[in-house]
């Protein structure tokens, strides 16, 4: 495995680690480049150095990969522009495609992350018909009925009926005397996820390009059954260029090394079978 700093771009400059595959693929270089994108701030190590780890084990399964930094975050600089931030995110992504294309060779590409990084790469897959796949990592989501019924049944219903439950409700409208003034300031992070019906024509796109996606999704995200995305889309033969994993006993940060390791071994097993 041979790790590479490259620098993409001038204005920005972005910065970011690429890694060599240790071996050729069956087809010679047609592989895709494998973009792990920032989740927030993070830099391009990834919670828990999680993508670092998952490029080196890419890596060893033939896949070039490269963790950059998008502008403004880590290393990358800054940009001068007015456009909106999301708009800023998807040409730093195809500003890193055109570098590589012309000092990798590379022409087919396929992006993930998590969270925001998620976000940002469904919408580069929209924009960009370079990216083949796509792996979004608690991205978007739609709540179903069953999906409100197990929430009802394993999360609500036993605490309602726990008393202690109601003894802190109450004391806490007793001694509730904070005046509004002494309340902390407070600037709540707010992702919007897209209208359904603007994801579906998104999963419509995918499939007339043969393009794939895989949706994961933890426990800590509005999401808590396999099927859920199925559910959510019933018009749309999810499983096949769109697939849906649900790691029901993992963190959205992935802090444990079981659940980081299970992560990259689902993800390696969805690329080895679709690339």
């Amino acid at each position: 495995m041979r790790e590479e700093t490259c620098h993409c771009g001038h204005d920005p400059e972005l910065i970011g680690i690429y890694n060599h595959s240790d071996a050729a693929s069956d087809s010679g270089t047609d592989r895709p480049v494998i973009l792990l994108l920032n989740s927030g701030l993070l830099p391009n190590t990834g919670p828990f150095r999680l993508y670092v780890r998952m490029a080196r084990h890419f890596s060893r399964l033939g896949f070039d990969s490269f963790r950059f930094d998008l502008s403004g975050i880590g290393e990358s600089n800054r940009r001068d522009d007015s456009l909106p931030r999301d708009q800023q995110q998807i040409d730093d992504i195809k500003l890193v495609m055109d570098s590589l294309e012309n000092t990798h060779g590379k022409t087919q590409f396929v992006v993930m992350g998590i969270c925001t990084g998620a976000d940002n790469a469904h919408r580069a897959m929209v924009a960009d018909e370079r990216i083949v796949g796509a792996v979004g990592i608690d991205g978007y989501y739609y709540a179903t009925r069953r999906y409100y019924q197990n929430y009802l049944f394993r999360n609500l219903a036993p605490r309602l009926l726990q008393l202690e439950t109601w003894r802190e409700k109450i004391a806490q409208l007793l001694t509730a005397k904070v005046r509004r003034d002494s309340q902390p300031i407070t600037l709540p992070f707010r992702w919007k996820v897209p209208q359904k019906a603007k994801t579906a024509a998104d999963y419509q796109l995918f499939i007339g390009r043969n393009a794939h996606k895989l949706c994961i999704f933890t426990a800590s995200w509005p999401y808590n059954y396999q099927e859920q995305l199925a559910d959510a889309f019933p018009q749309l033969p999810i499983g096949e260029n769109v697939k849906a994993l649900y790691l029901e006993n993992a963190e959205h940060m992935f802090p444990l090394k079981e659940d980081r390791d299970t992560l990259t071994n689902a993800i390696s097993a969805w690329l080895q079978e679709r690339f």
